[in-house]
């Protein structure tokens, strides 16, 4: 299982719903969670067989903006 980090523009806990409609689509995804605490606004994904640039893509097509910093 990959952890994917992403620096976002999410930056409130209302947005929350809008991020799970699209995350939720992909099976691939096993955890994942939105830190506001973080300057970066993080986005941790923990999935398997999974491409940054795909939820990268996905986020983008609700207008928000996703920067993988880090995969493990």
């Amino acid at each position: 299982m990959e952890t994917l980090k992403f620096m976002t523009n999410i930056d409130s806990p209302k947005e929350f719903g809008r991020i799970k409609s699209i995350l939720d689509r992909f099976s691939e995804i096993k955890e994942w969670d939105l830190d506001f605490d973080s300057i970066y606004n993080l986005l941790v994904v923990k999935a398997i067989n999974l491409k940054g640039s795909v939820i990268a893509d996905a986020l983008s097509g609700l207008g928000y903006h996703a920067t993988l910093l880090y995969e493990e």
